[in-house]
């Protein structure tokens, strides 16, 4: 993420749902308080902010980002066409069995 970036929700401004999971997975991050605040206010936090609460993994320079950007796209063409498919399944089913032992 761009040093100088923001990321929010819009779901509470546009009177929509919280979808794609972000319901669950999101308090597993960032604890039920914090997204509380974080998906119903429509507030949006600030790169450093998103990298303390667990959204982000990495700061990058504003300088540096279209760099970053290429580099990773490198990499991530040189993988098989369908390499991404058995870990997105793993994670998927990693999560499933959290979720029904919680649920």
């Amino acid at each position: 993420m761009a040093a100088s970036a923001f990321v929010g929700s819009g779901f509470s401004r546009l009177s929509l749902a919280v979808e794609y999971g972000l319901s669950w997975h999101l308090p597993q991050i960032m604890g039920t308080a914090r997204v509380s605040d974080f998906l119903l206010s429509g507030h949006a936090v600030s790169a450093t902010e998103a990298a303390e609460l667990g959204l982000v993994n990495q700061m990058i320079t504003d300088d540096d980002v279209l760099d970053h950007a290429v580099l990773v796209a490198g990499w991530m063409v040189g993988f098989p066409g369908t390499g991404h498919h058995p870990s997105d399944a793993q994670i998927r089913a990693l999560y499933a069995d959290t979720s029904a032992r919680s649920g």
